[in-house]
């Protein structure tokens, strides 16, 4: 990083937003994805942390989740063990290191847009809700939030998800602190949805698999077949797009065929 202007701490989301107008200006959250950058000017950098962002709470049988709330808080939850088997704190302690999990934050994970997150797959297949800020709140679905770069320039104030619903997480690394290369999950709300992230840009849902396991029909070769045709994926340095489809097809087998029939009432 080259230089930094203007360091702020503004006290309210309107005054943040009006200092990111400004000029060339970043949000700093936890900061562990901005150190990274390099051969970047910034104008203002506009620390967050005076937002009272920083909360887990339940309101109107919905768990409400400050953007600033940090990754070990998530993974800690006692109350978001009641969403989708408490797949969000799982996925949380397996994000990097106890160091990192310490200062990143829920939100800069999502702003950040980065594909191997272990957080954004769960947050896609519960169906979580962003409330964005850009001068008017925006309450934006995760799905649409990742499929348009309009809603990039915005702050992440919240994030909202059910209390309710089952959920598997699973993931594979070459270790347990590394990123990882493929993170597969299987929810089931008002219907199924079966995600997979790591594969491509953007987490992906796989429609096809989940009307077959709605329809209660989800065989080994099917899964396979599936996953092979409607998934996309690129290599990169964590591994080959080829090999990464059989990863998570493989996980998703032993979600579908061994955990998820040990459930009640799961259509699997």
């Amino acid at each position: 990083m080259r230089r930094i202007k203007n360091y702020l701490r503004p006290k309210s989301i309107k005054e943040a937003y009006r200092a990111y107008q400004e000029g060339k200006a970043v949000f700093l959250a936890g900061g562990t994805l901005l150190t990274q950058k390099r051969n970047i000017e910034i104008d203002s950098l506009i620390d967050l942390q005076d937002l009272k962002l920083n909360y887990i709470k339940v309101k109107d049988e919905t768990i409400h989740i400050g953007a600033m709330t940090t990754i070990t808080e998530v993974a800690e939850s006692t109350i978001l063990t009641r969403s989708a088997s408490g797949i969000l704190s799982k996925a949380a302690k397996r994000l990097g290191s106890p160091a990192v999990r310490n200062f990143s934050t829920i939100g800069g994970n999502i702003m950040s847009r980065v594909y191997w997150s272990d957080i954004v797959p769960v947050l896609l297949a519960v169906e979580a809700n962003l409330f964005l800020f850009d001068g008017s709140t925006h309450r934006v679905g995760i799905g649409s939030f990742l499929q348009a770069p309009r809603f990039r320039g915005m702050l992440l104030v919240e994030i909202t998800v059910p209390m309710e619903g089952r959920g598997f997480y699973r993931r594979f690394s070459r270790t347990e602190v590394d990123i990882p290369q493929v993170v597969c999950v299987l929810t089931q709300l008002r219907g199924v949805h079966a995600v997979v992230g790591g594969l491509w840009k953007i987490p992906q849902r796989i429609e096809g698999l989940e009307g077959e396991i709605e329809k209660g029909g989800a065989k080994e070769d099917k899964i396979k077949e599936l996953i092979k045709r409607e998934v996309k994926a690129f290599s990169d340095l964590r591994g080959d797009a080829e090999f990464k489809k059989e990863v998570a097809s493989t996980l998703f087998i032993d979600i579908i065929l061994k955990e998820s029939k040990n459930t009640p009432e799961f259509p699997a």
